[in-house]
């Protein structure tokens, strides 16, 4: 019986081994390189010059509305 429970622990530890801790490996390494990505995305973003546009003054000027008349619509 304590034969059997060791090669059952065996087989568990070889499973986590090989499936459950590398995926968690790649995953921890794959949101670890977004971040720093981010982060560096963000950096050469910030470094950059702004372009400020031509400011131009603003008129306001005002005008009357036209009036349209309403027109039936002919389906044909």
């Amino acid at each position: 019986m304590k034969k059997l429970k060791k090669k059952i622990f065996l087989i568990k530890a070889k499973i986590f081994l090989l499936f459950v801790l590398p995926f968690a490996i790649v995953l921890l390494a794959i949101k670890t390189l977004e971040t720093f990505l981010r982060q560096n995305l963000r950096q050469a973003a910030s470094s950059m010059p702004h372009e400020r546009p031509d400011i131009r003054p603003v008129s306001q000027t005002s005008f009357h509305p036209e009036i349209v008349p309403a027109r039936p619509v002919s389906l044909k």
